[in-house]
C-alpha cells in the first residue's frame, strides 16, 4: 500500500511539473526567455526591468505598456515624476505581461492578484493627482477625461469593490495585453490563494530605483 502510495504521489508530482512546462506566455505563445532583445540587461527592458534576465515579452511590448501607464497616471510633470508605493504597485501589474510568472497566474481567462499588490495600487491613492481615462486604450483620437478614482471608481462602495472596478476596466487598471480577462482579488484573509496569485517578489527594488 505504501508503495502505491508513493508511485501515485511520484506520478502526480510529474504532471503537474509536465503541465507547467507546457505553460506558455500570452503574449509571446513561447516560455519565458533571457534572450529578448539585445543581450545587455540593462537595455532589454527598460520600464519592466524587473524581469529583463527572464522575461514573457519583448522590448516592443515592454515600451507599450509604459506608454498605457504614463497615460494613465501621468497627468502632469509634477504628479509623473512622483513614485510611491501606490506607483511601484500599478506599475508591477501593469508589466504583468513580461512577468515570467504570468502564465503560472493566468487561467481559464482570469488573472489572480494577491490581496497586497491589489491594495498597494488602489487607485483612491492617486487621488491627489487624479488619472486620466481614454476612450480607447493606444489611440491618441478617442479622447479622455481626468478623474478622481475613488469618486468614478465604485462610490460609496468597499475598497474591495473599488479595486475590482479598477482593476476590470479595459481603459483602467486591467494589466495592458489582458483587456480581454477577468481579473480576480484574493480575500486578504485567503492565505491559500495569497499564496498562489500574482505578487511583488523580491524585485521591488529594482523598480524603485532603477528607472528614475
Amino acid at each position: 500500500t505504501m508503495r502505491v502510495v508513493v508511485t501515485l504521489s511520484l506520478l502526480l508530482y510529474y504532471i503537474v511539473l509536465s503541465v507547467s512546462a507546457e505553460r506558455k506566455c500570452t503574449v509571446t505563445g513561447e516560455q519565458p526567455s533571457e534572450q529578448r532583445g539585445p543581450k545587455e540587461p540593462n537595455v532589454a527592458l527598460s520600464f519592466c526591468s524587473m524581469f529583463r534576465t527572464n522575461a514573457c515579452c519583448d522590448p516592443a511590448v515592454d515600451a507599450e505598456i509604459q506608454g498605457y501607464y504614463d497615460d494613465l497616471v501621468g497627468v502632469s510633470e509634477l504628479c509623473a515624476s512622483v513614485r510611491t508605493k501606490a506607483h511601484i504597485a500599478l506599475q508591477y501589474i501593469f508589466c504583468y505581461a513580461c512577468s515570467p510568472k504570468e502564465p503560472q497566474y493566468t487561467r481559464n481567462g482570469t488573472i489572480t492578484l494577491c490581496s497586497g499588490i491589489a491594495f498597494d495600487a488602489d487607485p483612491a491613492n492617486f487621488d491627489d493627482c487624479g488619472i486620466v481615462i481614454p476612450g480607447n486604450r493606444g489611440e491618441l483620437c478617442s479622447g479622455d477625461d481626468g478623474i478622481i478614482p475613488s469618486n468614478y471608481y465604485a462610490p460609496g462602495g468597499t475598497t474591495r469593490d473599488r479595486l475590482l472596478e479598477f482593476f476590470n476596466d479595459e481603459v483602467g487598471g486591467i494589466p495592458p495585453y489582458f483587456e480581454d480577462y477577468h481579473v480576480e482579488i484574493c480575500e486578504e484573509s485567503d492565505d491559500e490563494c495569497n499564496a498562489n496569485c500574482y505578487e511583488i517578489s523580491g524585485a521591488r527594488t529594482n523598480i524603485s530605483y532603477s528607472l528614475w
